[in-house]
């Protein structure tokens, strides 16, 4: 990491491991490893009471989903309720008197559970985290938890890139079912602090933070720490008054005299702990995080990163692993993909139909990787798929929205879901009610309300096409330098069934162009996709550049980064070994940013001329 100072580095790094890097606490017990396991085709494992301590008679691996060979079980279509069991023991100088609070980061798809007999509730969603409070039902000796988790193939559910046949198809992967991210228990306070929203300003260095308490009172006082670029400690207790509550959210502001922006290039992370203090100043509950400063913005129709023209260069990752499905055999290669993408010539990825691990986003964070956080689609225009994309998009943008990495949210994808929009304007309004929801919670960020086509409303025009050449591409570039041209053409649905032939509108019907920044966000696929009789390179090269000679566009993303399952069409082979020389991908990535550079350049002349 480009960080000055080992305790920095200490700091950080120690948080590399844990579960949730961005909010966690020293003292966790982690659950993963070998669970019993039992499928429940007949649905009666509720009625016959399987949470309670009998032992089912298989194991499975967690954090790994059933399809995955990782897990032990891999089972492509595994009965549509399953249920997982874990025994373990909470020795007493873990607890001693704290809270107990068990974490779960993502289980697919519905998951209910039980400790030790008794229910403790139940998510939907397999995308975003939850946690119940187990102090008074863990018990001293052994404990068993048990998990039953129900998924299907409805279309009407947020999955993404899982699919909703009885096997993968075209762009469609296998399914992902269970414990897919860790489980895990820490000790908290009987006062803790549940959360936190971190807001800072490079300006003038000051860091706001809106705490979430949860406990039968506030704290006494509160206590923040850091380590400033320089090695230097930084300090700050808050009692009184100017301890702010608002309801049960403390509110909480400091100055960071050494003022570092985060970027690609210098990804600087500054280290916190929050700490909660009794009447005695006694520590009674502890986080562990991180912040930056970091602007993103738009001026002029350009990006701007930290107030500086950003051109993006991205990767399509779909977030599959060799063995794992959506997680690694070894967290290591979480850290090998960004060192990967950075080692190419990439600033940022495009994750892809999935939400990502918290521990992939943490190497982002640290070693400086943009990233485009997508909402895994659901297929079928219906109110149950309306209410389970704006609720599980609400908790995913609550969990990550403090990841500097992140510059672009993004809750809908190429009209997925709602296919209708064209026609409908019930549709239309849901894509614009998406984009306010998200601005609303998060108006730091730039939003993408549906990333290819048909914008409705949208701080970003991305595009997407799979041209056959790249001079088709160029002149369907060259057209979109008249706004008319970006318009609904209601032709255009005939036209675009050949994807080698034309692209869809970027516009919606009744849709202007209002000036926003333009960028392909998909092309290529090289492999997968009708294109010129060249090598990967050249065409990379070609298209890639076809791109970057064009004015109206602040960047691409390139179709795709791996080869995953069918879908062969990466720069990488799906086990990360290159299928050519990373070093001739990167010189074109840089052919790329001087062009853009050149021409920012050439801009600043005109304006200031």
């Amino acid at each position: 990491m480009t960080l000055a100072g080992e305790k920095i580095n200490r700091q950080l790094l120690k948080l590399a491991d844990r579960p949730r890097p961005d909010w966690s606490r020293e003292s966790l017990l982690l659950l993963n490893g070998e669970w019993e396991y039992r499928e429940d085709g007949l649905g009666i494992g509720r009625l016959d009471r399987w949470s309670d301590a009998r032992a089912f008679d298989k194991t499975i691996e967690v954090p790994f989903c059933v399809e995955s060979e990782a897990s032990g079980a891999a089972i492509k279509n595994p009965s549509r309720v399953v249920w997982m069991k874990k025994r373990f023991r909470v020795d007493s100088a873990f607890r001693r008197g704290r809270s107990l609070i068990l974490n779960f980061g993502a289980a697919d798809y519905e998951a209910r559970v039980w400790l030790n007999g008794k229910y403790l509730g139940s998510h939907k969603g397999g995308y975003s985290p939850f946690s119940f409070d187990i102090t008074e039902t863990a018990s001293a000796g052994e404990n068993a938890l048990a998990v039953r988790i129900s998924d299907s193939r409805d279309p009407r559910i947020p999955r993404g890139k899982q699919t909703f046949l009885h096997k993968p198809f075209s762009i469609f992967y296998s399914t992902v079912t269970g414990l897919w991210q860790p489980v895990w228990i820490e000790a908290a306070g009987g006062i803790r602090a549940a959360g936190a929203r971190v807001d800072s300003d490079p300006a003038d260095g000051r860091v706001r933070l809106s705490i979430e308490l949860e406990g039968p009172e506030p704290p006494t006082a509160i206590r923040v720490s850091s380590t400033l670029p320089s090695g230097k400690a930084l300090s700050r207790t808050y009692t009184g008054g100017e301890l702010r509550m608002e309801g049960k959210k403390a509110q909480v502001e400091f100055e960071v005299p050494e003022v570092e922006t985060w970027s690609p290039d210098r990804p600087r992370l500054y280290p916190m702990r929050i700490e909660l203090l009794d009447a005695r100043s006694r520590t009674v509950d502890a986080v562990d995080s991180y912040f930056a400063f970091r602007t993103v913005g738009i001026s002029d129709g350009r990006i701007l990163l930290n107030g500086k023209p950003l051109y993006q260069k991205l990767l399509l990752d779909q977030g599959f692993f060799p063995r794992g499905h959506y997680t690694p055999v070894d967290p290591a290669e979480f850290r090998r993909d960004v060192e990967m993408a950075k080692s190419m010539g990439f600033n940022g990825v495009r994750k892809h139909q999935k939400i990502e691990d918290p521990r992939s986003l943490f190497w982002c964070d640290a070693l400086g990787l943009l990233v485009w956080e997508e909402m895994p689609s659901a297929f079928l225009w219906s109110a149950k798929m309306r209410g389970a994309l704006e609720s599980q998009w609400r908790e995913v943008v609550a969990r990550d929205r403090n990841h500097p990495c992140i510059i672009a949210w993004v809750p809908l994808n190429e009209s997925w879901g709602v296919n209708n929009l064209i026609f409908s304007s019930a549709a239309r309004d849901f894509v614009a009610r998406m984009y306010d929801l998200t601005k609303e919670m998060d108006p730091t960020r730039l939003v993408v309300d549906n990333s290819g086509f048909e914008h409705v409303k949208t701080d970003i025009v991305d595009l997407h096409h799979y041209l056959g050449t790249a001079q088709k591409a160029r002149e369907w570039h060259a057209k979109l330098r008249d706004p008319k041209n970006m318009e609904f053409d209601y032709a255009n649905l005939l036209r675009r069934l050949n994807p080698a032939e034309s692209a869809a509108c970027p516009l919606a019907p009744g849709v202007k162009y209002e000036g926003q920044p333009m960028l392909v966000s998909e092309y290529g696929g090289f492999g997968f996709y009708k294109a010129e009789d060249k090598s990967l390179i050249e065409n990379f090269r070609d298209y890639t550049l076809a791109i970057a000679e064009e004015d109206i566009f602040q960047g691409y993303c390139y179709t795709q980064f791996y080869d995953t399952e069918q879908e062969r069409n990466g720069l990488l082979n799906f086990d990360r070994t290159p299928k050519i020389p990373l070093e001739e991908i990167r010189k074109v990535n840089e052919e790329a940013g001087r062009l853009a550079a050149e021409r920012d350049k050439e801009r600043g002349r005109n304006r200031n001329g």
